[in-house]
């Protein structure tokens, strides 16, 4: 079966819409709840740590809302063994990656074929993302460089993706400019 094919089918605009707008509005309300506790969320999370934390909203959005619409569970495990969801009719897993930048980072030693959303979101705003969908390989990892172990995934090659039909913008716009390559993200809450 070729997953890409199932979830470019299943997966529309419409429902990451839906999926990002619940998210923002859930991560808003944690940020609020640290600020009026004097726990400054800017002060005691960092980029990564917020990408984290968002990445888990929108999982467990993701599951909610993907079953309704689906009409079967679509899972989110509890452990980081198992995928960010699994979609039970076709057991298939879907990954999501979440970065406040313009590249997407992993693990070296995770990268199996697998499928994504892949997430930018503003780390200023806290209300502006871009998603797309995109089948991996392993190749398709970067090295990360002397700064990172992991490997990498940029917005340069989600772009070549988009033009050989290997991925799909659901949220925002990915364009090509002069200096290189644009991620236009869309405005939530």
């Amino acid at each position: 079966m070729n997953t890409y094919s199932y979830f470019n089918e299943l997966i529309d605009s419409r429902l990451v819409d839906n999926i990002m707008r619940e998210s923002f509005r859930r991560f808003a309300k944690i940020r609020h709840a640290c600020n009026d506790e004097r726990v400054p969320f800017d002060e005691m999370f960092g980029s990564k740590n917020q990408s984290e934390i968002l990445s888990k909203i929108i999982e467990k959005v993701a599951s909610e809302q993907f079953t309704e619409a689906c009409g079967f569970d679509v899972i989110n495990p509890t452990t980081d063994n198992e995928p960010d969801l699994l979609f039970t009719e076709s057991a298939l897993p879907l990954e999501i990656k979440v970065t406040c930048g313009e590249n997407w980072t992993g693990g070296t030693f995770s990268k199996r074929p697998a499928d994504y959303l892949l997430v930018s979101w503003d780390k200023d705003s806290k209300r502006q993302a871009f998603v797309a969908l995109v089948h991996l390989e392993k190749n398709d990892w970067k090295p990360g460089g002397k700064n990172y172990y992991g490997t990498s995934f940029p917005k340069r090659s989600l772009y070549e993706a988009t033009q050989a039909g290997n991925a799909k913008v659901l949220v925002g716009a990915l364009e090509e400019t002069k200096r290189g390559h644009k991620l236009n993200r869309r405005l939530y809450l």
